[in-house]
């Protein structure tokens, strides 16, 4: 078996990952990716295994109880580190494959929102406060589900674009690059922050300490509010984006 620092070179390489948290990710997943290598798992059954401890995480949450939480929090980390385990596993076997990828999509669509929406329930049941729910209900859709179905229906339009551009002008157009897309200076630098805190890596960590801190509630409320504004940031700059292509 290969060393830790060959393993990162043939299971990581092209596939590193922007941003301190995710650089940590890489750093811890490795490890997890060697032991699973002395047994004949595969990268789908890894990520099969993620979502079912993302799903066993939101059923925990939606109890109320604080152990529970620490145990939930705890179990959603170890499904977000499977997230990377799972493709290099894949990459060194070399068995990535189209239905890793959709399993991949699958996941992030079904653990995230089980996640929110078990938070929700838990502290609704704690608090009796409808208004809690509808801040977890607001972070359910804006953290997986529309994101992956909006990224969904782009890619189909940017194919649409591609094959007309290949019938009149014999050319490829290429995709536009959606997190490059310049904006102005101030809205920029809102961007800019409120993608650093809600990124999945970030957004697991403050759950994290919300829950050892007994203040999930207060962590639903924030990002009940952050993750819309992300998303609809997002959606501006992808406006941008298909506004540039020219037919």
């Amino acid at each position: 078996m290969e060393s830790i620092k060959e393993l990162r070179v043939i299971c990581q390489s092209g596939h590193e990952s922007s941003g301190y948290l995710k650089h940590v990710n890489r750093r811890i997943s490795i490890y997890i990716t060697k032991l699973l290598l002395h047994t004949p798992i595969t990268g789908n059954q890894v990520t099969l295994f993620g979502i079912l401890l993302g799903i066993a995480s939101g059923i925990l949450f939606s109890f109320g109880n604080y152990w529970y939480s620490i145990a939930a929090a705890l179990l959603i980390n170890l499904s977000e580190e499977l997230d990377y385990v799972d493709g290099e596993v894949a990459r060194y076997r070399g068995t990535s494959s189209p239905l890793g990828h959709y399993l991949d999509i699958l996941g992030h669509i079904i653990v995230y929102p089980t996640l929110f929406m078990g938070i929700a329930y838990g502290i609704y049941n704690n608090f009796h406060n409808p208004i809690i729910f509808i801040f977890g209900c607001s972070a359910f859709l804006c953290f997986a589900l529309l994101p992956n179905y909006m990224s969904l229906n782009i890619s189909r339009i940017l194919q649409a674009h591609r094959e007309e551009g290949v019938k009149t002008t014999k050319g490829i157009v290429k995709q536009p690059q959606l997190n490059k897309i310049k904006m102005p200076n101030l809205l920029s630098k809102i961007a800019d922050v409120i993608y650093l805190a809600s990124g999945s890596s970030p957004v697991l960590l403050w759950l994290l300490v919300a829950v050892a801190l007994n203040s999930t509630h207060l962590f639903l409320i924030i990002f009940g509010i952050l993750l819309p504004g992300k998303w609809l940031l997002s959606q501006f700059s992808t406006v941008l984006a298909l506004n540039s292509l020219r037919r």
